[in-house]
């Protein structure tokens, strides 16, 4: 895959963030980037766009931690915000096709698959939109929009769409992650 297609679908990796962390303090960062932050273990060599296979790509947990160029750099990164890529204002689109503002490229992930909702607070809520592999969260089904409320997504919380599996981390937590990751 090439970079130029990587940027522009807002994939990118986790030491692409390094040097903004440690340019920024943690709201000039947040400002910069988004306030929450999608985390796929391996490089987006390993989402598939494949048939599907028998079990979940596997994601990172909160004990990423080292130094240097490690595995743990090789971390897919995905902002989620708004790119203008969605026709939808109100809510962050998820899904395998290019117009989602996170696009999960994933054949067991639908073309409109999920959707984050922020709430006033900067929290984040997360809703499937009808989807046939599921969204879950911690391993609970995420209820379709018409059959169940969104649910609230803490930092740290795994996230499946489909058999691709995501670790959420908001800006503060992403941001001390890096910058922990970071120090020499």
């Amino acid at each position: 895959m090439d970079e130029q297609y990587k940027k522009q679908m807002g994939i990118s990796q986790l030491l692409d963030y390094a040097d903004d962390c440690r340019r920024f303090d943690r709201e000039k960062f947040q400002k910069r980037h988004a306030d929450g932050f999608l985390l796929h273990n391996g490089p987006v060599e390993t989402l598939r766009m494949a048939p599907l296979a028998a079990s979940p790509t596997q994601t990172t947990s909160g004990r990423v931690v080292g130094r240097g160029q490690g595995p743990q750099w090789n971390l897919v990164v995905m902002p989620v915000k708004h790119t203008g890529r969605s026709l939808v204002s109100e809510f962050i689109t998820v899904g395998r096709t290019e117009n989602n503002d996170v696009v999960v490229l994933d054949y067991s992930a639908s073309k409109f698959h999920a959707f984050f909702k922020q709430n006033p607070e900067g929290g984040f809520l997360l809703q499937d939109s009808g989807s046939r592999n599921g969204t879950f969260v911690d391993g609970v089904r995420v209820p379709a929009r018409d059959k169940g409320e969104a649910v609230e997504i803490g930092s740290g919380a795994q996230i499946r769409f489909g058999l691709v599996e995501f670790t959420f981390w908001n800006a503060a937590e992403f941001y001390n992650m890096v910058k922990k990751m970071t120090r020499r």
